[in-house]
């Protein structure tokens, strides 16, 4: 591309006062330089790709230090027992003939769940 893709194409409707002017300032000094477009899809996905790596390998940790299950046994594993232990309430929609009780988490106010009886 000859310049910049149009100010449309940056969600400017969106932006703040001062992150408009911002823009503004940066959109005008650079609209006449050249625009690759494949090489800043590259670009885009490679860092969201990064991201993504980035927050796995956190949420992995997290899992890890608060199930006290390795996260390479099973992700999927981790991640149900997290869901089921520390975010759903006692009210929730597992049925009471499936699963036993546990005491309640004293440091949140939410509640462990009740375990599925295997």
């Amino acid at each position: 591309m000859p310049g910049l893709p149009g100010k449309q194409y940056y969600c400017t409707a969106r932006k703040k006062a001062e992150a408009l002017v911002a823009f503004n300032a940066w959109y005008e000094s650079r609209k006449d330089d050249p625009f690759d477009v494949d090489a800043e899809i590259l670009a885009y996905c490679q860092m969201d790709v990064e991201i993504l790596a980035a927050s796995m390998k956190k949420y992995m940790m997290l899992a890890t230090n608060r199930t006290g299950i390795p996260w390479c046994i099973a992700l999927h594993s981790a991640t149900s027992r997290c869901s089921r232990y520390y975010f759903l309430l006692l009210d929730s929609f597992i049925l009471p003939c499936l699963v036993k009780n546990e005491p309640p988490e004293a440091e949140s106010g939410w509640y462990p769940t009740r375990e599925l009886v295997p």
